[in-house]
């Protein structure tokens, strides 16, 4: 590999799908909000699906289950789009820039972690299982925030100095 080109160079979607990658995003954190603050089940969305682990009213294992599957349609399109936004190109792809992502991961999983040390000290019960869910984008969630505000502050001492 060529020393000169950047750590990240073809493993980055591109820059294009920053966009769309927060628009599915988007998309799946709508689709949450309308199922748990308004109830929305649509019946089309109640369907056989295979479970390896459920627990209801009793447990089943390695069988199939009727299940409302409009939580985990929403889960995926939230992971998925924030994978594509925090994972593509920006206009300009350099060292420097991948120092501010290589920053940004570092913060994150800082932040993240005393995220999740505080879910564990001050909620309980369903509250903690509601930290666990967020826990599992909150990462990337501050991954994505913490590289553009680095990025667009480097930008700006960049323009200024």
């Amino acid at each position: 590999t060529d020393p000169k080109l950047p750590v990240t160079k073809g493993i980055l979607f591109p820059a294009t799908f920053r966009f769309w990658g927060l628009g599915i995003a988007l998309a799946g954190v709508l689709l949450a909000v309308l199922r748990f603050s308004f109830g929305f089940k649509p019946d089309f969305l109640n369907v056989n699906v295979f479970a390896v682990y459920s627990r209801y009213m009793d447990t089943k294992v390695f069988e199939v289950i009727r299940n409302q599957v409009i939580e985990e349609i929403s889960g995926i399109l939230v992971m998925v789009g924030l994978v594509i936004a925090a994972f593509s190109r920006m206009k300009t792809e350099n060292d420097q820039v991948n120092a501010l992502r290589l920053k940004s991961f570092i913060i994150s999983v800082y932040l993240n972690a005393v995220f999740f040390i505080g879910g564990l000290l001050f909620t309980f019960g369903l509250g903690y299982m509601f930290v666990l869910i967020l826990n599992s984008v909150s990462l990337l969630v501050f991954y994505l925030a913490v590289f553009s505000w680095l990025y667009h502050r480097n930008i700006k001492s960049e323009s200024q100095g």
